[in-house]
């Protein structure tokens, strides 16, 4: 979950259309409700899905055989297009993908085609007629993927916690199923090990690559969730080839309960931790943060000499006051979330304005609420002074730096990025920092690439309030896949050895 309460009239919340299915359970085209937040859908022209119903209709299976050809086992970076052949020329195609996650709900993508003169589809060269996206993808199978009615997005994700999971994969033709298969898509490598790390007052999670020999260290901060971070992305790096520390800070056991005015020095302690460690190379450490997490990631970045780079996800320039624990909010007073050295480290305020209680109300009713108006109303309230002294030491950070943000985010906005790369410009260090901005991305891209991002507008806050987090979910999607190559490139920059030509 995310810092502040500001509401906003994003209209929409959790979607409870449900597809129409034909008598395998699979999905055929039916109008669809406009486009709400969290999550979205997109219409149809009505007429168009009549045509379609008409033709699926009247058309029965083909009289010879139906190809399907798909790969048999996919990455998490790549996509899943589809090609049938031997379809009639000219006859309308569903072509459909479906996998079932850990909490046993089903996920379902179709796109109708029509077959070419050569009665051939290829969902990677194709607009689809109708279906759960629309455009030329062939990642549109995955990221496109969405519950049915009676399956509450909560949470808005597929929670997938093998190593790898299988997607049927078939296509329709005149209501039937003419053929199917099933792929096995790879999240991590099985041979990722995990433990508990409870060393000298530190709480997280050592995951370790395959094999004997050291790996290159990476310490994993989460945002304003608290707790232990999710298992998802450091068993993905993990199989990268990396032994990442993911590190709790609040939230969790003996840590804080809230998120307020957490030592630097703890963060700084976990990095010293791993680099000891007899299962991590003798190289710089690369920090990762993100959301809140990235503020925590660039202060022990800077405060650390063991860290050789820092990757900023969703990030802030700015330090901004602390988020208490829940039970506390109603008298807390205003505290930095970080301490360095015993003492506060100088932050912006979270504010807010007349659009505050408006949004409490929109919350209520059950629309997301947008929390970046309160950081805009935190900046607005400070004088210049005050938001250069609470800007993060980014020319302090010995080695690269990573800003990746999201061009609609509707909790940071992308512009609390530009702070970082002006700071660096300012100081000399502008060479160092990579900003890289993901247009038309919503806040939750930072993760695995190849998951549905369907419902990944918006997050549950409490009961019956929902989070905006923005984004279009096919840029949500593109923004997991870049961010990924983007984080990639900077551990192996940030790891490597420097004392080596």
């Amino acid at each position: 979950m995310h810092e502040g309460m500001t509401l906003s009239r994003r209209q929409g919340g959790p979607s409870t259309a449900t597809p129409a299915r034909d008598q395998e359970g699979r999905p055929v085209p039916t109008p669809r409700s406009a486009p709400d937040r969290a999550p979205p859908t997109r219409s149809v022209p009505l007429v168009l899905l009549l045509a379609l119903a008409a033709t699926l209709t009247a058309c029965g299976a083909p009289d010879g055989n139906v190809d399907l050809t798909v790969d048999d086992e996919i990455d998490m970076v790549d996509g899943l297009p589809v090609e049938v052949d031997g379809v009639p020329a000219g006859e309308s195609v569903t072509v459909w993908a479906r996998l079932v996650d850990a909490q046993n709900r089903p996920w379902t993508a179709w796109g109708a085609f029509e077959a070419d003169g050569q009665g051939r589809v290829d969902t990677a060269a194709q607009v689809p007629l109708a279906g759960t996206w629309e455009t030329v993808d062939p990642h549109g199978l995955l990221w496109s993927m969405r519950l049915p009615d009676g399956h509450h997005p909560d949470p808005p994700f597929a929670l997938l916690t093998e190593p790898s999971h299988t997607i049927e994969v078939g296509a329709d033709i005149g209501g039937r199923t003419a053929t199917r298969t099933t792929v096995a898509r790879q999240q991590y490598d099985p041979g990722v090990d995990e433990s508990d790390v409870r060393d000298d007052e530190l709480v997280g999670t050592l995951y370790r690559p395959p094999g004997d020999d050291p790996a290159p260290g990476v310490v994993l901060f989460g945002g304003s969730e608290g707790g232990l971070p999710a298992p998802g992305l450091p068993r993905a790096l993990a199989s990268e080839g990396y032994a990442v520390l993911a590190l709790a800070y609040f939230g969790v056991e003996h840590l804080p309960a809230g998120l307020e005015e957490i030592p630097v020095e703890y963060g700084v302690d976990g990095v010293e931790w791993l680099a000891t460690h007899d299962a991590v190379a003798d190289a710089p450490i690369a920090v990762v943060g993100a959301s809140k997490g990235s503020e925590y990631a660039l202060l022990v970045g800077a405060a650390s000499d063991l860290v050789g780079g820092v990757a900023a996800a969703l990030p802030s320039g700015y330090a901004w006051s602390g988020l208490p624990a829940f039970e506390e909010q109603a008298n807390a007073e205003v505290r930095s979330s970080w301490t360095r050295g015993g003492e506060p480290v100088d932050h912006l305020e979270i504010g807010g304005d007349a659009r505050a209680l408006g949004a409490i109300v929109d919350g209520l009713r059950g629309h997301p609420v947008a929390l970046d108006v309160t950081y805009d109303a935190g900046i607005a309230a400070a004088d210049e002074d005050e938001r250069r002294a609470a800007e993060l030491p980014v020319e302090e950070v010995e080695g690269p730096v990573l800003a990746l943000a999201a061009g609609d985010d509707a909790l940071w906005p992308a512009r609390l990025a530009d702070v970082i790369e002006v700071r660096a410009e300012r100081e000399g260090v502008a060479e160092r920092v990579t900003r890289s901005t993901a247009e038309d991305a919503g806040h939750l891209m930072f993760d695995q690439p190849g998951l549905p991002t369907t419902h990944m507008t918006g997050m549950p806050y409490v009961a019956g309030i929902w989070i905006d987090a923005g984004g279009e979910p096919s840029a949500t999607a593109a923004g997991a896949r870049e961010g990924w190559a983007h984080l990639t490139d900077l551990l192996a920059d940030a790891t490597s050895d420097r004392s080596e030509p």
